[in-house]
């Protein structure tokens, strides 16, 4: 029911949030490079109505508290969340969002309605008589058949003003001119929303450059053919890359050489100018000539 969106930074959250009609925003503690609190107080500012919910431990939850009851955080789950809560909690903004625009506008009439009913109630209105007009049975049977012999001209006259023929004949004699091409929005082309949208889901799930064809890297390469300036597209292969890098300082630590030098030439083929990759590339080679 709902799409999930991951933003990278906050100015990347920040776009996602005034393109969408009603976000939700949620922010996990533990992933959070910056202090969550300042982040939400931040973000609140920005977007007073937006519904915030925090994942955290037990300390952020006390941390958040004050912040919580004054109405920022809509509410706080604790980490690690099943993804049932999470849907309830999202569920739960949806439902303060349509109460928030319904009853406002209810409220109102109701006192209004009520407020002039009492007063009715206390008025004692005066009664009022319509005086009595004479009317002349034979002028108006008169000017009623001559007013039935308009009838037939005024449809006469609203058909012409509706059909407007003298357009039709304008366009006979008119010489044919070619229309010029339209000129196709790449912004709006729904193959590349397509793709854009596909590599996303494959960036949340974890498939990097695997399986081939629908992965994450292949599919933002395949929305940079159709439209070479995409900013998203952009983004999500330099998010490849920090993953892929990410995988490899895990496989540095297990010392796992296979897995590391898989991890490196993937992010090499991602973003070869990526400004941690010659790190771990020298790790590589030194791990190589140790064996």
């Amino acid at each position: 029911m709902h799409r999930v969106w991951r933003a990278d930074d906050v100015g990347h959250a920040a776009e996602l949030i005034v393109a969408a009609s009603n976000p939700v925003f949620v922010v996990d503690a533990s992933l959070a490079d910056c202090d969550t609190r300042a982040l939400v107080n931040r973000v609140h500012q920005r977007f007073p109505d937006l519904a915030i919910i925090v994942a955290g431990r037990r300390d952020d939850e006390a941390l958040l508290a004050p912040i919580v009851s004054s109405g920022v955080i809509f509410r706080c789950l604790p980490n690690p969340a099943s993804a049932e809560h999470i849907r309830d909690f999202v569920n739960a903004t949806q439902r303060g969002y349509r109460r928030k625009t319904d009853l406002p506008a209810a409220a109102p009439r109701t006192a209004f309605s009520a407020a002039i009913t009492g007063t009715l109630r206390a008025l004692k209105l005066p009664k009022f008589t319509l005086p009595k007009i004479s009317v002349d049975r034979a002028w108006v049977r008169r000017w009623s058949g001559r007013c039935l012999l308009l009838v037939p001209l005024l449809l006469t006259v609203w058909a012409l003003s509706q059909w407007k023929p003298w357009n039709y004949a304008a366009g006979l004699f008119a010489r044919q001119e070619p229309a010029p091409a339209a000129p196709v929005d790449i912004g709006s082309d729904s193959k590349l929303l397509t793709l854009l949208d596909d590599a996303g889901i494959a960036l949340t799930q974890d498939r990097l450059v695997d399986p081939p064809g629908e992965n994450a890297l292949e599919l933002y390469r395949a929305a940079l053919a159709l439209d070479p300036d995409n900013d998203l597209a952009q983004r999500g292969i330099d998010s490849v890359a920090d993953k892929l890098l990410a995988e490899a300082e895990r496989a540095l630590q297990a010392r796992n050489m296979p897995r590391l030098a898989s991890a490196v030439d993937a992010a090499r083929s991602a973003r070869p100018d990526h400004p941690r990759l010659e790190y771990y590339s020298q790790q590589l080679e030194r791990a190589r000539k140790r064996r």
